[in-house]
């Protein structure tokens, strides 16, 4: 089943000690997203400041030398729809 990439955050949490692949990142944001299709992942959380609870976000994909990873993204107010 194809997945549409949105869905809503459903908790998160700040990242401190992190795998060295990470290293240069921390502190990070990582958390657990309801997709619509019903569908619950844990994935990274990409944000300027901390989002809330329930914040509607797009799933996007960001490339690292060990191949590509899923991130999460709060959708701007124009984004919804």
């Amino acid at each position: 089943m194809p997945l549409c990439g949105r869905g809503i955050l459903y908790s998160q949490t700040v990242v401190h000690a992190a795998p060295a692949v990470f290293r240069d990142e921390v502190p990070y944001r990582v958390g657990i997203v309801d997709l619509h299709e019903g569908v619950r992942i844990a994935t990274r959380v990409l944000a300027s400041d901390e989002p809330r609870l329930d914040t509607a976000v797009e799933i996007v994909v960001l490339s690292y030398r060990d191949g590509p990873m899923f991130v999460a993204r709060p959708l701007s107010r124009a984004g919804l729809t």
